[in-house]
């Protein structure tokens, strides 16, 4: 997986920080972007794999499967 300094940058900058915080600590910002991305696509395949392995008859969409999951996540926040 790759994460790009550059959109790191401009996701830092969209959430508020100031550009002297993010030039100071871009290598922790994108440690971080890069644990979040890989914990989000481990939950995703984890997801995907427990819609194909289901033993229902009749399934969900898998997009709206994984549609749901974000709706629920952003009611949390």
């Amino acid at each position: 997986m790759i994460i790009k300094t550059r959109s790191v940058r401009q996701l830092a900058k969209d959430s508020g920080l100031n550009e002297e915080l993010i030039e100071r600590n871009i290598d922790a910002l994108c440690e971080f972007t890069w644990r979040i991305a890989k914990r989000e696509r481990k939950y995703c395949n984890n997801k995907v794999r427990g819609w194909v392995m289901s033993a229902d008859i009749v399934k969900p969409p898998l997009l709206d499967l994984l549609k749901t999951e974000d709706e629920e996540e952003k009611d949390y926040l």
